[in-house]
């Protein structure tokens, strides 16, 4: 099974706004926390980029230009003439994420309702034109986001139970190898291992010493 990363839920109210995540795998709760923050930071940092170039972060999903008027008026607040969500840059600053059973990103505080008007989560009417920069239910983030989600779900689960010399013992093939990699790490797909472990410095250098790198 490779792991995903799987929009649960879409919520949009006046106190609190935000995607819920639930990351499909079979670690230990220490280790679940540490995904979920390095995920949860890497997710807000990416939204902030991508929005900053008045782009969507959520894959399918696109940005009309702004009208006429409301261009004029950033332009002469000294702001961008783009769909960038800045304006006062309370919106940016308030997104955030909260960890837990499982993991939400969004806002929790009095700029919840202004997001929603963009994100269009609780379908109540509004004047704000939709701009979706936090996936709903079954959508996702754009490839290049998702990627980096894969690689940090799979580098922290291979720090977690790191493999070593004995564990690889004996080892001649490349069937051997991956049976072995797959009996330990079984929710990681070949890919995810394989490109983990060339993330690794310490797991690159032993699968070198052990002649095992070329099996990869």
């Amino acid at each position: 099974m490779t792991i995903k990363l799987k929009t649960l839920e879409a919520v949009g109210s006046e106190s609190a706004t935000y995607s819920e995540f639930e990351l499909d795998a079979n670690v230990s709760e220490s280790v679940k926390t540490k995904i979920q923050q390095d995920v949860g930071e890497f997710i807000v940092e990416q939204v902030l980029q991508t929005i900053g170039n008045a782009k969507s972060p959520v894959s399918g999903e696109s940005w009309g230009r702004l009208s006429k008027d409301y261009k004029s008026k950033k332009v002469g607040e000294g702001l961008p003439g783009e769909a960038d969500m800045e304006n006062t840059g309370a919106l940016k600053d308030a997104l955030t994420f909260k960890t837990g059973d499982t993991l939400k990103v969004g806002f929790f505080n009095s700029e919840a309702w202004k997001a929603d008007g963009h994100l269009k989560f609780s379908g109540a009417d509004g004047t704000a034109p939709r701009r979706r920069f936090l996936p709903d239910e079954g959508q996702k983030f754009i490839s290049s986001i998702q990627s980096g989600i894969d690689k940090i779900v799979a580098d922290n689960i291979l720090e977690s139970d790191a493999i070593d010399a004995e564990d690889l013992d004996g080892i001649e093939s490349k069937a051997e190898l991956y049976a072995t990699l797959k009996d330990r790490y079984p929710d990681l797909s070949r890919a995810q291992i394989r490109l983990a472990i060339t993330r690794n410095p310490r797991l690159t250098n032993l699968f070198e010493d052990l002649d095992l790198l070329d099996l990869l």
